[in-house]
């Protein structure tokens, strides 16, 4: 009877410990989910800054996903590029802040959900700002460089 009270004294101990005492994999995902955050922050600064070469850089060559105004499946750099340089210049973000940011993982892939208000100037109220606001499931997956975006879908909500 001593012998299975210490048992389960120690299977009681160890328990609290782990529930105590984030898991080395909690740790990890904890950091992959500050990478990801700073890169999907990356991706709105580099639309502030209009920087083209950032905003390549920050997409995969194989992405894949819908834009806000899309009306097909668009794929491949290229494609998601097509009218990037064009926008970057009619249209210029001021600022922007996450209303809602949740990230979840399956393996060495992450599922990005937010929504996000942006501050604009644009050229038919030149003297104004609009807030536009984007809800975005964007897909990264973990490569040897770090997490990169492989696609998203964006939609305009307001």
């Amino acid at each position: 009877m001593q012998r299975i009270n210490l048992i389960i004294q120690i299977v009681i101990l160890f328990s609290i410990q782990s529930i105590a005492q984030p898991q080395f994999t909690d740790i990890a995902q904890l950091e992959d989910k500050k990478a990801i955050k700073s890169h999907v922050e990356s991706i709105f600064q580099a639309v502030i800054d209009k920087d083209v070469e950032k905003m390549r850089s920050t997409h995969s060559k194989d992405w894949i996903g819908y834009k806000n105004k899309s009306t097909s499946l668009i794929q491949g750099i290229a494609e998601y590029m097509s009218d990037v340089p064009e926008n970057l210049e009619k249209y210029h973000m001021l600022s922007y802040k996450f209303d809602e940011f949740e990230i979840k993982f399956s393996g060495n892939i992450a599922f990005v959900f937010y929504i996000a208000s942006s501050q604009y100037k644009i050229p038919e109220r030149p003297q104004a700002s609009v807030t536009v606001k984007y809800r975005s499931l964007d897909l990264y997956r973990k490569e040897r460089a770090g997490w990169i975006q492989f696609g998203s879908h964006i939609v305009m909500v307001k």
